[in-house]
């Protein structure tokens, strides 16, 4: 079959099946945002049929954030629909990004994390204590901090380095570590080089991690629960490193690099601390 005459639901089948690769929460969540979609057109629907207004219709059934995310995934696809010759131009680059209106994201308090550090040491809960550190200290992304590995630790000129595979944003990247961030990686246990950091695979962390908020949250200092289920949580400590590191060095750029993102992202997440 010609490419230009690819079903909507076949082509989709495609593009998903380039996706193998990605993380299993991102396959999922284009799985389920392409797999609407279709519902909503007559059978046997070509994707260079596929209008600008219809996809907007279909768009505008959502609020401003769902929309917006699966904008997001119909782009995606169609750019790929571009590529292959399904499509003779993106439909959805001329629908409106939806504006999204919503809090800054939440962080921790110096006092916050220094409790959860305390209560994890006493506990002799290494992997909490590393959890914490990576995200807090350094930054990381939780994806990230699954995958870092002990060789990303360059002691004698105090940097991490953080490789393709390991970063979202698909290049590596390097920065320097602070003598907070030293500290506390001193402490931990190290493992051969090309041990992973935090021990753990990210379905076995995700349920341990959930186990220990619930168990120690509103005790001895740590964050009360309420904390845990607002919205972006789970990125809560990267968020903290941001919102401390921007007003320790008043040097946005410089955050940006080190958290590998841009800086009108590092403007909207760094809460004024």
């Amino acid at each position: 079959m010609d490419s230009d005459q690819i079903g909507v639901a076949a082509a989709i089948k495609q593009f998903l099946a380039t996706k193998e690769e990605r993380r299993e929460a991102t396959k999922d969540n284009l799985e389920q945002r392409l797999g609407l979609w279709p519902g909503q057109l007559e059978p046997g629907r070509k994707v260079h049929d596929v209008s600008t207004a219809e996809l907007e219709a279909w768009l505008l059934t959502y609020k401003p954030q769902n929309r917006k995310n699966y904008r997001s995934a119909l782009h995606g696809f169609f750019t790929w629909a571009v590529k292959i010759g399904a499509a003779p131009e993106n439909p959805v680059t001329d629908v409106e990004i939806p504006e999204v209106k919503g809090k800054r994201p939440s962080y921790l308090h110096p006092a916050d994390v220094q409790a959860m550090l305390k209560v994890a040491l006493e506990q002799e809960r290494r992997d909490t204590v590393t959890w914490i550190v990576l995200g807090a200290f350094c930054g990381l992304r939780p994806f990230e901090s699954f995958r870092v590995e002990w060789h990303a630790i360059k002691r004698e000129r105090q940097e991490i380095r953080i490789e393709t595979e390991w970063s979202k944003i698909k290049r590596p990247r390097t920065f320097e570590l602070t003598d907070l961030a030293m500290a506390w990686i001193s402490i931990i246990p190290e493992g051969d080089p090309g041990d992973k950091i935090l021990g753990h695979t990210e379905d076995e962390w995700n349920n341990k991690w959930q186990e220990w908020r619930k168990e120690n949250a509103g005790k001895r200092g740590v964050p009360p629960w309420k904390l845990w289920q607002q919205p972006k949580s789970k990125d809560i400590l990267r968020h903290t490193y941001i919102t401390f590191r921007v007003a320790d060095t008043d040097n946005e750029p410089l955050v940006a690099k080190e958290a590998g993102t841009s800086v009108e992202v590092i403007h909207a997440q760094a809460t004024t601390a």
